[in-house]
């Protein structure tokens, strides 16, 4: 099966394909607002889907930019509302990485996750909630916050980021860097 996400126009956010290129009707879907999408969707090695975007909601309950999805597509109501806001403009996720089990990291246009600084990268643990051991990294863009658009986890745990910065934590990097395991 495939999951397809972005603007599906009966199917706002997410749906899945059968191998045949028809619609699985079995997997419910529901991004319930016409300004929302999915930027990735990313299957767990448990089945449960992770997806980030552009949303507010998932089936009627909040979830800012992330959210996880049980197999069949209902909302996965263990993983919580990681809060994620953005002082200056839309919540956008559009990248997702695990690099271990227990762990998530997601990248995007965010200030804040719960309430914290972040700048732009977070890593939180398998109930939502934010991973406080990951140092925030601080992206600047010119005098505004940057955003990150592509996350790769390497093997040895480090992480790289592109997107529309030009410094990390205060130190020169235009569009890309590399990160410490710890952030």
């Amino acid at each position: 099966k495939m999951l397809i996400g972005g603007y599906i126009s009966d199917r706002i956010g997410i749906a899945r394909l059968n191998a045949d290129d028809t619609l699985d009707d079995s997997f419910v879907t529901g991004i319930p607002t016409t300004d929302g999408y999915v930027d990735f969707a990313m299957v767990q090695p448990d089945g449960r889907l992770l997806i980030g975007g552009y949303f507010s909601l998932v089936h009627g309950v909040p979830r800012h930019g992330i959210a996880r999805l049980n197999a069949h597509g209902t909302l996965d109501a263990t993983f919580g509302d990681a809060l994620l806001t953005n002082d200056n403009g839309p919540t956008e996720v559009p990248a997702l990485s695990l690099p271990r089990a227990g762990t998530l990291h997601l990248a995007g246009s965010f200030t804040k996750v719960g309430g914290a600084a972040h700048g732009g990268i977070a890593r939180l643990n398998d109930d939502g909630t934010c991973d406080t051991n990951f140092q925030t990294s601080i992206l600047q863009q010119n005098n505004y916050p940057g955003n990150i658009n592509v996350l790769v986890a390497q093997p040895d745990g480090r992480l790289l980021i592109g997107g529309n910065f030009k410094t990390v934590n205060g130190e020169g990097h235009t569009n890309i860097a590399r990160l410490n395991a710890d952030g």
